[in-house]
């Protein structure tokens, strides 16, 4: 492509690993810096690119639609002319087939997502902040009867005055909390509550 050449992809290929080299090219600063020097060939470049990387998507799309039927779909042909067409019958069924594997083939991708999302807010640290205050809320309501004042304020760790065998669990609790509140001020303020 970048020698501005027409390409093809190939249904043996590993179509996976092709769209990574292609997408990783086009997003090369070395690769966008002399292309961008002539912005004629780098809109053809980019399109012949988006065109290429789309036969590699339909192709890898083909392949996991064949793996959830279990079978193989009759080959794709190009040539127009050829002689081997599919009988009327044999399209419906393969394509009821295919719609069938299709949303099989969406719920796997929908659920693959929805994991990962849920694994990169895992990892945000506001959202980590959020859960500890979630779960040092529920400690709280679950020792509700632990001496702790009514209004389950902690202003500071005198106040919570629970028996000696629990007396290190209320100060953790008083402590998150202190900083929980803490961390929710301006940094000015919060270094005035420090003081």
């Amino acid at each position: 492509i970048l020698r501005n050449k027409p390409v093809k992809a190939f249904s043996y290929q590993d179509h996976k690993a092709h769209i990574a080299v292609h997408m990783s090219a086009m997003q090369d600063p070395h690769i966008q810096q002399i292309i961008g020097q002539n912005p004629q060939l780098a809109q053809q470049l980019m399109a012949a690119m988006s065109a290429h990387v789309t036969e590699h998507l339909g192709m890898e799309y083909r392949k996991e639609l064949e793996q959830t039927m279990g079978q193989t779909l009759p080959p794709y042909n190009e040539d127009p002319d050829a002689d081997e067409e599919m009988s009327p019958e044999m399209e419906v069924k393969v394509s009821q087939m295919a719609a069938q594997a299709a949303q099989k083939l969406l719920q796997q991708h929908q659920q693959e997502a929805k994991q990962q999302q849920n694994q990169q807010q895992a990892q945000d640290p506001l959202i980590q902040l959020q859960q500890q205050e979630l779960q040092t809320l529920t400690i709280e309501q679950t020792h509700a009867g632990v001496n702790e004042p009514q209004n389950n304020k902690c202003p500071d760790q005198t106040s919570c005055q629970p028996p000696a065998s629990n007396r290190s669990h209320a100060r953790a609790i008083c402590y998150t909390r202190n900083k929980a509140k803490n961390f929710r001020l301006p940094p000015s303020q919060r270094a005035a509550q420090q003081a």
